[in-house]
């Protein structure tokens, strides 16, 4: 098959359907209805798909104080199990406008109120499995201090103003993955709207002065004009002197990897510190870190060490003769 140049919007051949048939039903409740279909791609035989059908419509919105950045929430994801940053989402009741909805859930979630509320767009996000429709919205918190107790305060662990220099880091780095808050931050990002807030961002105060601009200094680097060149190891984490705990007791080697377990080398409520360090789990994430500033990924995250990791081989490679690399310098 050959790859055409892309001929424009207008000048798209007819496509070519696939055909289903009529549909057996699996399962209902008043959320969803699955299905299975016999599916027809017009060559060959016709083959058994299950297709989600969703009642409603959903939402997630784009909540932003000025000077503060976008209203998340810090929650975890039973059926991924999985914890991360997503955007107050929703679903759209029977006659009820996406904006309005934006507005209930926003409230409802995080006891927030917003104002200047709009749509943005809408997506197909499952459709090769399910005709589950997001719409997304963006608008402006009415006050950005303390705010009541939400009526679904069970929905998060937390609530956060995630400055906007730190988003795409996030999401690099996984902490943000939930796709509709994904797409609902590109749409933001593509009208414009979040590159208004840096700048709103860099004449107030942050509860941590530099990590946006960091971020964005990096971001910037990791351009094609000017590419951070990739080092043989993450020196952070085989330096054998750097640890985080959270609040939970898990152990991270450095500050962009906490919250993510993947980076986790154990916990010091469960297991004595002799039986975390130096552990084939240890030596695990090492690798992994070092994978990562292998690929020079790290380009992309906020990690203050991404120069040093530099640094530090332009050192060692002054030593004559030179080190030999170990896991624990």
């Amino acid at each position: 098959m050959t790859i055409l140049s892309w001929p424009g919007p207008d000048a798209l051949p007819p496509v070519r359907k696939w055909s289903a048939s009529e549909p057996r039903q699996l399962y209902r409740n008043r959320r969803i209805t699955v299905e299975e279909v016999q599916v027809s791609t017009g060559t060959g035989t016709p083959f058994p798909h299950q297709v989600i059908r969703f009642a409603a419509d959903s939402v997630a919105a784009v909540v932003h104080s000025p000077g503060r950045g976008v209203l998340m929430l810090y929650r975890h994801r039973f059926i991924t199990d999985r914890a991360g940053l997503a955007l107050p989402a929703g679903g759209i009741e029977s006659g009820e406008d996406p904006v309005d909805a934006a507005i209930r859930e926003v409230f409802e979630e995080t006891g927030c109120k917003v104002q200047d509320a709009r749509l943005m767009g809408s997506a197909d996000v499952l459709p090769g499995v399910a005709d589950k429709v997001f719409w997304f919205t963006f608008g402006t918190a009415e006050a950005s201090g303390d705010v009541p107790e939400p009526a679904d305060a069970h929905e998060s662990t937390a609530l956060y103003w995630v400055p906007v220099s730190e988003l795409f880091g996030l999401m690099t780095a996984g902490l943000i993955s939930a796709q509709p808050s994904m797409l609902a931050l590109l749409y933001a990002e593509r009208a414009g709207l979040l590159r208004e807030l840096r700048t709103e961002e860099a004449g107030h105060g942050r509860t941590q002065p530099g990590m946006g601009r960091r971020a964005d200094r990096i971001r910037a680097l990791a351009g094609t004009h000017n590419p951070i060149r990739p080092t043989r190891h993450c020196y952070n984490a085989t330096d054998g002197h750097f640890a985080c705990v959270d609040a939970e007791g898990e152990v991270y080697l450095g500050n962009p990897e906490i919250g993510d377990r993947r980076y986790s080398i154990g916990n010091i409520l469960t297991a004595p510190w002799h039986d975390i360090w130096r552990s084939p789990r240890h030596l695990e994430v090492i690798a992994l870190m070092d994978t990562l500033q292998q690929s020079a990924q790290c380009r992309l995250s906020a990690c203050r060490h991404v120069r040093a990791n530099i640094g530090a081989e332009q050192a060692l490679s002054l030593i004559k003769p030179a080190l030999p690399l170990d896991s624990f310098l």
